[in-house]
């Protein structure tokens, strides 16, 4: 739909330096009551955001999809009455291909045609889309967004509903020639500058802000619907674009819900007539004579059964075929199917190389990002039963010989991003392997599954790592370039641990226990290569060859907690005290019994110790193990600064009640929430909140009681727990707060006091309440805006603003708020005329 003919909507191009909020823009775009606006961004700032959003890059499926473009082929699809239809239409397109799950359809050439017709649309046809806006701004061009969904990406962001958003919003924003759209800078921002990962939420309405910002309106195709892992949300997104763009779907599947679709579905006639121009036009390639050509031809033509990539592997298999004697007995055996096809390929495997060809199979589909040839070439070399690694072993795998080993009909070698990627020939090379391998003729071979893959990965990487004991920091650098798989490995041995923590492997659990051994070179290895706790630190210690202080590095009993594995946990605690004890049955000094106690108190990592970890976590039998273990319950240090804080702000209501039965103390103060109380109050946990100001159980005696937590100490963002409880809009804990003593003036915190924490939170009720009740200082100055009425007006809190006026809150404001009162107090006034 044309935006000259969406309601509601006022365009224009303004400058504007009267205001600090529009310092620098260039130019605005007003949606009614909401507007939008670019500003100029250098191009570190785009690759800084580009950086920050981390949107998956399908440019490459795209240029394989022109390399397989054969001219001639697909072209009916724009004759066809739907899309016409479609081309002026606030409905999204479907476009269906033949076969389910495992048939094909040349949805990578119909998806080039998609995207070449589609500029050549925005570029010939400016009447229907916008035409009045392309002549007065000339210099606007249309712009193609595009995504393809894919499978074989192990990131899995090529599947994911994140992945295209993050695709979509990084074409759309950055595209703009003037700069970088307002709103994604805003969302940048309100994600502390690229330090938190934007919401789904965020991501959806920032794109459709940007989206009805655009001077154009966006062509949008999608391919390769049904390899989506969200169908639901992502057709209920598109609804929602089309109302503002032209976009089209393609899938090998038919679509769940259609009624509000527009829907092309592939004619058999029309394909056939596709595969059969396409079959002649690789023929003529292949110089084959005339009678022998028409032999191929008629073989391929039968047997495709509108498959595409049925044809696709068996031209190539024909083109390694020498003689015409050797192609015509190819033709008397070729596979009835897919299926078939990729039997033949994995019986075809020379028997010297199963197990490489199993390791292959089980790293593409189970590995948790893309894996690049030179990693295949060190996978290979690993020796998991004896447990080494020797480089002398390496032998050059290039391209070809890794096809010696696998051929290209199963897998092949992309470039990616000045990478050698290996991956699978295709999707359905994908499921036949994970849904129908078992029931080839080939099923022997392979023993393929989620359980084992995860096991192989595991030990590949543990015993890879485990060889590194004589580097230094100034080795890092180098070592990654000589070793390959190092980053991965180091990066990713415990997510794949992960996976399989619970399953009974003495060997692999073995190998874990090597690792983490905190004592070890191999362990302080690990961490220079890859801190889970810091790793945009270590990429720049790495880059940089900065040295890594050995107390910097979280110890291994952190790490177990921090992960999750209570039984090596355990293990590691009682290896650790073991060995103490023996040392001191050999010294005959006690206080190697206190060094034993310290080490396992050592404050390390971002939150601080493995107690604190296991809180946050709701790891209640880690957190009882660990406190038997002799665990300092109130070790201070860390993000959450106590145990106690952190079970606190993540509402672990079970873990907050036994640490106070273990006498915890309530009242430390640091970290940041500053107290237990404000923790709770931060996360929103007013249940725990409560607790806290509740009695608990003194430790001088069973009858004997303690107060609860101190209401009037200061600390963490908000200041105090009254401010917090005011801010999060939780009137009943505040009611409390202030029962049992809390200040109602105290000044501190973000927003100075509760009085202006209720106002920039938009809590009248608790406002009155502060007033009314407990007198609270209407003009006291403290905090971010200085005054409620400032914090008020700031925010946009009409009825607050009116409020506070009749409460006698003095005016006296400056700069924005001034002008941002006024505003506020002309619109209140318009509304009562």
């Amino acid at each position: 739909m044309s935006d000259l003919n969406r309601p509601n909507v006022v365009q224009e191009h303004l400058t504007i330096n009267s205001h600090s909020a529009f310092h620098q823009a260039s130019n605005i775009v007003l949606n009614n009551p909401n507007f939008n606006h670019y500003q100029n961004a250098s191009i570190y700032q785009n690759s800084e955001i580009r950086e920050w959003l981390g949107a998956p890059d399908t440019s490459h499926n795209y240029i394989d999809a022109q390399k397989k473009k054969q001219e001639g082929t697909g072209e009916w699809i724009f004759i066809h009455p739907t899309y016409n239809e479609w081309k002026a239409h606030t409905k999204p397109l479907w476009i269906q291909g033949k076969g389910m799950p495992m048939g094909f359809y040349p949805r990578d050439l119909l998806s080039y045609f998609q995207l070449d017709q589609a500029k050549v649309f925005c570029q010939s046809e400016p009447a229907d889309i916008n035409f009045f806006r392309a002549v007065i701004v000339k210099d606007l061009q249309p712009n193609v967004c595009y995504f393809y969904f894919d499978r074989r990406d192990n990131t899995q962001m090529k599947s994911s509903y994140r992945g295209l958003l993050l695709s979509l919003l990084i074409q759309m924003a950055l595209d703009e020639p003037s700069g970088i759209y307002l709103s994604l800078q805003w969302l940048y921002k309100k994600c502390k500058a690229g330090i938190l990962q934007p919401d789904i939420q965020d991501l959806e309405s920032t794109l459709m802000a940007i989206l009805q910002s655009l001077r154009l309106e966006p062509f949008i195709v999608i391919d390769a619907m049904d390899e989506c892992d969200e169908v639901d949300c992502t057709m209920e997104l598109l609804l929602k674009i089309a109302k503002h763009c032209c976009v089209v779907v393609t899938s090998r599947l038919d679509p769940q819900k259609v009624t509000q679709w527009l829907y092309i579905k592939l004619e058999s006639n029309a394909v056939n007539r596709d595969i059969d121009f396409y079959i002649k036009e690789h023929l003529n390639k292949m110089g084959l004579k005339a009678k022998l050509r028409e032999e191929v031809h008629q073989a391929l033509t039968k047997g495709s059964q509108g498959q595409f990539r049925w044809v696709d592997c068996q031209l190539r298999s024909l083109q390694a075929l020498q003689t015409a004697r050797a192609i015509r007995e190819a033709l008397n055996e070729l596979p009835k199917d897919l299926n078939d096809t990729y039997s033949k390929s994995l019986s075809n495997i020379n028997s010297k190389h199963y197990q490489e060809a199993h390791y292959i199979f089980l790293w593409l589909l189970y590995a948790f990002k893309p894996i690049t040839l030179e990693e295949v070439g060190e996978i290979l070399v690993i020796d998991l039963d004896g447990e080494t690694f020797d480089p002398e072993d390496r032998m050059e795998v290039g391209k070809e010989g890794l096809h010696k080993i696998v051929d290209s009909t199963l897998i092949v070698v992309d470039s990616i991003k000045n990478q050698h990627v290996v991956q699978f020939a295709h999707v359905s090379v994908r499921e036949f392997l994970l849904f129908d391998h078992a029931k080839a003729e080939a099923k022997h071979l392979f023993d393929l599954n989620d359980q084992l893959g995860h096991v192989i990965l595991s030990q590949t990487c543990l015993v890879y790592l485990l060889q590194f004991d004589l580097w230094d920091d100034s080795d890092i650098s180098s070592k990654c370039g000589d070793f390959p798989l190092a980053l991965y490995a180091a990066e990713y041995w415990p997510k794949h641990y992960s996976e399989i923590v619970n399953v009974v492997d003495n060997k692999l659990f073995d190998l874990c226990k090597a690792m983490m051994n905190d004592q070890s070179p191999q362990y302080l290895n690990w961490q220079r290569l890859y801190c889970m706790d810091n790793p945009i630190g270590t990429q720049l210690q790495r880059e940089h060859n900065i040295t890594v202080a050995d107390r910097s590095i979280p110890t291994a009993l952190y790490y177990t907690a921090f992960l999750g594995w209570t039984k090596l946990m355990e293990e590691i605690a009682g290896m650790q005290e073991r060995e103490s004890a023996d040392t001191m049955a050999e010294s005959h000094n006690i206080v190697t019994k206190d060094n034993l106690i310290d080490a396992k108190n050592i404050v390390s990592g971002e939150y601080g110790n493995a107690l604190q970890v296991a809180a946050k976590s709701g790891n209640m039998q880690m957190v009882v193990s660990l406190l038997q273990a002799g665990v300092d319950i109130n070790i201070q240090g860390g993000y959450y600064h106590t145990a106690l804080q952190a079970a606190a702000h993540k509402g672990q209501m079970e873990i907050v009640s036994y640490l106070l039965q273990k006498h915890a103390d309530i009242n430390v103060q640091g970290g940041e929430y500053g107290t237990a109380l404000g923790a709770a109050m931060r996360g929103g946990h007013n249940y725990i909140a409560k607790l806290l100001l509740q009695k608990r159980p003194s430790r001088s005696g069973e009858g004997s009681t303690a107060a609860g937590a101190d209401v009037n100490i200061q600390g963490g963002f908000y200041g105090t727990a009254l401010q917090a409880a005011v801010c999060k809009g939780f009137m009943e804990v505040a009611k409390e707060l202030l029962q049992a003593g809390a200040d109602i003036d105290i000044q501190g915190g973000e927003y100075g006091t509760a009085l202006q924490g209720a106002a920039q939170g938009g809590h009248l009720d608790i406002l009155k309440y502060l007033l009314l009740e407990w007198h609270a200082n209407v003009n006291l100055q403290a905090g971010e805006y200085s005054t409620a009425l400032q914090a008020a007006a700031f925010r946009g809190r009409k009825e607050i603003v009116d409020y506070l006026l009749h409460a006698e809150a003095k005016v006296n404001l400056e700069g924005e708020s001034m002008v941002l009162l006024y505003r506020l107090l002309l619109s209140m006034a318009a509304e009562k005329l």
